[in-house]
């Protein structure tokens, strides 16, 4: 009696886990943001990130990247925050997200100076330097802003630069040309390059 009960529960409960797994399949085949979602409400957002991506490969909806870019960390998934933050400014709707962004929350920073700065990170995390201080380069063309991808990439506390990375920072700095009411801030992140030591 007791072997039939045991065996009934077994199956009862093999079938539990079956059909949560199917289930769970479905969503992320058919509903990943709704995945994204889940793992974003509990706290999750690198698992949010990861579903984020499936469903934007999916449907190619900028709201979507939108939020999988605010999600993702340009640290532990540089290669995909490269990626995603590149397409996310490139994006024709950019400017107007940047807007409605910085008119709904307060911050020192903007949400473009954000996404440029994160997108320097992940790329000198994915690619080097080299690369990093190209596109920094490429992105403050025109605006050497407050907080400009230099200024993100000198003062972000995970990184660990090397005395050829510092280098080619400071040379980076000094090739800058920018209008006057910017000099300040191009001189401090000369300044803050000067200070950084190699780990």
């Amino acid at each position: 009696m007791s072997k039939l009960v045991l065996k009934t529960a077994a199956v009862t409960l093999a079938a539990i886990i079956f059909l949560c797994a199917l289930i769970f399949g479905a969503f992320v085949l058919f509903r990943p943001v709704s995945l994204a979602r889940l793992f974003e409400g509990a706290g999750n957002d690198s698992a949010a990130a990861y579903f984020y991506i499936r469903s934007y490969e999916k449907t190619g909806d900028f709201e979507e990247l939108a939020l999988l870019c605010e999600k993702i960390d340009e640290h532990d998934m540089s290669e995909d925050a490269a990626k995603y933050l590149s397409l996310f400014i490139e994006n024709e709707k950019f400017a107007d997200y940047c807007e409605e962004y910085d008119a709904k929350y307060s911050s020192y920073y903007s949400a473009r100076e954000a996404a440029y700065g994160r997108l320097t990170v992940s790329i000198y995390l994915s690619e080097g330097i080299e690369s990093a201080l190209l596109k920094a380069k490429q992105l403050c063309e025109g605006n050497y802003s407050e907080y400009n991808p230099f200024y993100w990439l000198i003062t972000d506390g995970r990184l660990s630069f090397s005395e050829t990375d510092i280098a080619s920072i400071k040379t980076a700095l000094r090739g800058i040309e920018c209008d006057e009411s910017e000099r300040e801030f191009l001189e401090r992140d000369i300044a803050l390059a000067e200070e950084l030591s190699a780990k």
